[in-house]
């Protein structure tokens, strides 16, 4: 990935890591690559043996000369290899097994990745048992169109090839249980990254309903800097991955699960570590690996929000520019006059190791599981507006409100209920309602409740016990602007 954000621009909210140190305990046996793991996995590399020229190497904006300086602050273990030498293939697919990832996500650039590369990848995927899917670049010139079609051909192309990968997920837009294509699409809050014009997340809409209705496909956004809700709800994309979050409690960790819609497939992407100096990145895109420890504290993070995952996708497999990678690089390496970064005091096979560790846990069910409940809030009030902010615990994957008669609007994000209605009416003494439906995590609910100087307004906390609700706390108030007091709710 070509980094052009380095932030999420999410709510910062401190993340406790949820889980011990991978090294601490054995993975979970797991009899072949985790299908629900999925590595991004760059195929740009070339060198004169194969390609008659060095591709992604070399760097003339900072005179790297491959092959012993490189533009990478770490160097492989395969050295400055081709893309598409079988042999690097065929190891590729060896580590990708020994990690337990099922799943690669070839980056695609349109104009640039050949139907024969990603043929070959499909072949060698085939004979090591690992599927494969596309990850859709923001090249030069891509519009709402351009996507359109470029992911329904590819779908058609090589969605019968028996290693290109299939779920019978489905998302707000696509039933579920038939075998689909999953897509993974990034940047899709600009066009393209030349002009990198911003567009509204609507402007995928039609595009993607083609993509659902001709190819079958499931495609998930990267917007690369919030918006993930939208992008399901106004862009129809099925679901939303983050590609990197650099530092965790900064960016709000991986908390914007909680704010895709029900239904919705939640895709985090975790990373063992950032270092891009040699490319000319910036100094606060650096995150140190720390020993594994970063890739643990990313693993626990993704997996404590309370947002059970659909996949889980690791950045990188081989993004050598970004320093992101998990494929084993040389250590102690000197060439070119440069002394490389490499993992020690892990072993150059460490990352594969620990990621198979957490592939079995994660496939295991053997991490933290925050309480959760689905619950239904009903606000009434006969004042002329009303807003309840959520203090402490959090809700989840927020249904769509239901207004009554009479309401001018409400909303509910997640973490901020708002209901209003005009003001005569309020002074006629006359209600409305908001009802909404979302994912309660943790025991206990704690409100701040407002509203206009006028009425009364009640919040109603139900709780699902199979098909029926029942009524588990209530608060009532005499709203004023400035009343402000906590209201806590227990759910059990």
């Amino acid at each position: 990935m070509r980094w052009r954000w380095a932030a999420t621009g999410a709510l910062a909210v401190a993340l406790a890591v949820l889980a011990p140190t991978a090294s601490a305990t054995p993975a979970p046996s797991l009899p072949k690559p985790s299908p629900q793991v999925v590595a991004f996995y760059y195929g740009w590399y070339g060198n004169p043996t194969f390609d008659g020229q060095w591709v992604h190497w070399g760097d003339d904006v900072n005179r790297t000369k491959p092959p012993d300086d490189i533009s990478s602050d770490y160097y492989p273990e395969l050295g400055a290899y081709s893309s598409r030498d079988p042999a690097v293939l065929r190891q590729h697919m060896a580590w990708l097994k020994r990690a337990k990832v099922g799943v690669i996500a070839l980056s695609w650039w349109a104009g640039e990745t050949s139907d024969a590369y990603v043929r070959q990848v499909l072949d060698a995927a085939k004979s090591a048992g690992i599927k494969v899917t596309l990850h859709i670049e923001p090249a030069t010139g891509r519009t709402s169109r351009t996507y359109q079609s470029d992911v329904i051909r590819l779908v058609k192309k090589f969605g019968s090839h028996p290693a290109f990968f299939t779920t019978p997920l489905g998302s707000p837009h696509v039933k579920g249980g038939k075998p689909r294509a999953l897509i993974f699409v990034w940047a899709t809050a600009v066009k393209d990254l030349s002009k990198r014009e911003v567009v509204d997340p609507s402007y995928w809409a039609a595009a993607n309903d083609a993509i659902h209705r001709q190819s079958g496909a499931l495609v998930l956004a990267c917007p690369c800097g919030g918006g993930y809700d939208t992008a399901v709800t106004q862009g129809h994309f099925d679901g939303a991955y983050n590609y990197a979050t650099l530092h965790l409690e900064k960016e709000g960790g991986f908390d914007w699960a909680r704010s895709l819609p029900p239904g919705a497939i939640y895709v985090p992407s975790v990373m063992p570590g950032n270092h891009a100096d040699r490319i000319g990145y910036p100094k606060d895109t650096i995150v140190p690996r720390l020993d594994g420890a970063t890739y643990d504290e990313q693993w626990s993070a993704a997996l404590g929000t309370g947002v059970t995952p659909d996949l889980v996708s690791i950045t990188s497999f081989n993004e050598w520019h970004e320093g992101s990678q998990i494929e084993p690089t040389r250590a102690d390496y000197s060439a070119g006059g440069r002394n490389y970064l490499d993992f020690a005091p892990l072993s150059p096979t460490s990352y594969l190791d620990r990621t198979a560790i957490w592939a079995g846990r994660y496939a295991s069910g053997d991490y933290p599981h925050p309480a959760s409940t689905q619950v239904r809030l009903r606000v009434t009030t006969t004042s002329d507006w009303v807003a309840i902010r959520i203090d402490n615990g959090a809700l989840a994957r927020p249904g769509q409100p239901t207004l009554s008669p009479g309401a001018s609007d409400g909303s509910f994000n997640g973490a901020l209920v708002t209901l209003n209605q005009s003001l005569a009416r309020a002074q006629q003494g006359l209600s409305v309602s908001l009802t909404v439906e979302a994912l309660a995590l943790g025991d206990s609910l704690t409100f701040v409740g407002t509203g206009g100087h006028i009425g009364q307004t009640t919040l109603t906390i139900e709780v699902r016990t199979g098909t029926k609700w029942t009524p588990v706390g209530e608060a009532s108030w005499a709203g004023a602007p400035d009343d402000g007091a906590s209201r806590i709710i227990a759910l059990t």
